[in-house]
C-alpha cells in the first residue's frame, strides 16, 4: 500500500475514533459542548432541524489532519534514510 494511502487511512480512522470518544466523555462527564445533540420538531407551522454543537467533529478532524501529516512525514523520513 502506498504512504499516502496509508496515511489517509490513518486520518479517517483517527476522525471517527476521536469523534466517538469525544462524544461519549462529552456524555458521560455532561460536558455541553462535546455533545452532539439532535432536536427534530414537526408542527403545523413548519419543520424546526437543530444539530448542536458540532465541537467533537471540529476538533476530531483537526486532530486527525494533524496525526495524518504527522504519520506521513514521519514514515516518509523514514523510507528516505532507508534508501528505498
Amino acid at each position: 500500500m502506498k504512504l499516502k494511502l496509508k496515511g489517509f487511512f490513518v486520518g479517517v480512522m483517527s476522525f471517527i475514533v476521536l469523534t466517538i470518544a469525544l462524544v461519549f466523555i462529552g456524555h458521560e462527564f455532561s460536558i455541553s459542548w462535546l455533545t452532539l445533540a439532535y432536536t427534530h420538531q414537526n408542527s403545523e407551522s413548519g419543520i424546526y432541524v437543530s444539530i448542536e454543537p458540532l465541537m467533537p467533529v471540529m476538533i476530531a478532524l483537526l486532530a486527525s489532519l494533524i496525526l495524518e501529516y504527522v504519520y506521513v512525514r514521519h514514515n516518509s523520513k523514514k523510507i528516505s534514510n532507508k534508501g528505498f
